[in-house]
């Protein structure tokens, strides 16, 4: 993707099937206006020449359905991620991450994105929290969702730095298995911190 300019790039993701769109510049990491047209159709070129002009800082990829059923695994710190790929190798899912990994893996800002396919997927999910049970940790984009992805940068982050992708392409998004999906998600959780809940017993 280095050395292609967003509209270049847009064209390409849709040219392989993905809903593109910019996200907002103000580094709230929302999609840049209305955008539910958007998870049922892919945008036209008219679209895409008017949303990525040579000033546009970011673009990102409508999760779900419309984009071939692609889910997103969104770790907000990156120090996460590295035990998630260290715990997942322990517990023998090694090959499926670096299957994974190869297909499209991504450094955000302060963590990581993984890319796949799958035939069963959902709406956005939190998989694992902070101790306050107030910050995801971990978390999906998918039917409805929204991904901000590389060569993002500038403003759409509030950190002012970009979203860098460490393997892999669009074109190279793998597909995995319910099974290996729920496998990964049970791994996920495995990382949630907050508090037990407390069950309601009336008096």
């Amino acid at each position: 993707m280095a050395g292609e300019n967003l509209l270049e790039l847009a064209r390409k993701g849709v040219s392989l099937g993905l809903s593109i769109i910019p996200p907002k510049e103000d580094g709230s990491k929302q999609p840049d206006g209305a955008w539910k047209t958007y998870q049922d159709r892919l945008p036209t070129e008219k679209e895409l020449s008017r949303w990525f002009p040579p000033s546009r800082q970011g673009i990102g990829i409508v999760t779900g359905a419309i984009s071939g059923n692609i889910e997103a695994l969104d770790f907000d710190l990156w120090d996460i991620y590295e035990a998630f790929l260290k715990r997942g190798d322990e517990i023998g899912l090694g090959l499926l991450l670096r299957r994974i990994r190869d297909g499209y893996e991504e450094q955000t800002p302060r963590g990581a994105h993984l890319l796949w396919r799958c035939e069963k997927i959902a709406g956005n999910t939190r998989l694992a929290a902070d101790a306050s049970g107030q910050k995801a940790l971990i978390e999906t984009r998918g039917e409805g969702g929204f991904c901000i992805v590389a060569p993002s940068g500038g403003s759409v982050h509030q950190s002012g730095k970009s979203y860098l992708v460490r393997q892999g392409s669009w074109a190279t998004i793998p597909t995995i298995t319910p099974e290996e999906r729920a496998a990964l998600f049970a791994l996920a959780q495995s990382f949630d911190q907050s508090p037990p809940r407390t069950e309601y017993i009336p008096k």
